[in-house]
């Protein structure tokens, strides 16, 4: 607001220097972003209902914005010609902020659902110009809303819910992005690779996800402990606490 009316009139031009020499900004949170579990991502996988039209079409989007990291406005502005699957190393191209285009490798499980999707939704010869996923409005092929996404979304975790607690509540499709960023990063893909991968412009953007994540950490202890126990001298096989174990009946022998 200083630097406004400065700008505005020069009179009040030091009222902003001032300002910025000797007012800090208040520190802020750090940001700590947590991604699904596996255990909750299978479970969200196995709840749509595969025999029918619908839930075909659900299960490719959730794959989609897991295994390319996609916004959802990313994946849902993709149209037919974007993902190139005729090719050895099949990928998406992304359109991202700012008009940013970025290519994703397409795993062989996303390849699986999308030829059977692409069946179901756009026929034997799809129009290159369709959006990827859409709804009929009047007709016409429009792009799907987010409204309805998070709808579908709500459904499945709900289902998904009654065999895993793992599954987050509320469950929004963001969320598929954060996770797959969490579960690269438990992969040992670098912050770096991360950073192209997400479409970041800056790398500060992509830091949140440097953290150490909970499985790590379990597996540090884990191997902490092993390494600590191994060494440790066992005191109960010590000649003066040798009537302890005869107490509880520890054979040490």
């Amino acid at each position: 607001m200083l630097k406004y009316i400065g700008g505005r009139d020069v009179a009040f031009a030091g009222l902003y220097l001032k300002a910025k020499e000797y007012v800090k900004r208040m520190r802020e949170g750090k940001v700590h972003i947590m991604g699904m579990t596996k255990n909750a991502v299978r479970a969200l996988f196995a709840a749509p209902d595969t025999t029918t039209k619908l839930g075909v079409r659900d299960l490719f989007l959730m794959l989609m914005c897991y295994g390319v990291a996609g916004r959802i406005d990313e994946i849902l502005s993709l149209k037919v010609k974007d993902l190139r699957t005729e090719v050895k190393d099949p990928y998406a191209i992304l359109h991202g902020k700012g008009s940013k285009i970025r290519s994703v490798y397409l795993q062989l499980g996303i390849i699986k659902w999308y030829e059977r999707y692409i069946k179901l939704f756009h026929e034997e010869a799809p129009n290159q110009e369709d959006y990827l996923f859409y709804s009929t409005v009047h007709g016409q092929r429009c792009k799907l809303t987010q409204p309805a996404v998070s709808k579908r979304m709500k459904l499945h975790a709900d289902k998904a819910r009654l065999t895993c607690n793992e599954v987050p509540n509320p469950m929004h499709a963001h969320l598929w992005r954060h996770t797959a960023a969490c579960h690269w990063r438990e992969n040992g893909i670098n912050i770096v690779e991360i950073k192209e991968l997400m479409g970041h412009a800056s790398l500060t953007s992509t830091m949140v996800y440097q953290d150490v994540t909970d499985d790590q950490k379990k597996e540090a202890i884990k191997s902490l402990e092993n390494n600590v126990t191994q060494t440790m001298k066992k005191k109960w096989t010590m000649p003066e606490n040798r009537s302890l174990t005869t107490m509880f009946g520890i054979n040490v022998d």
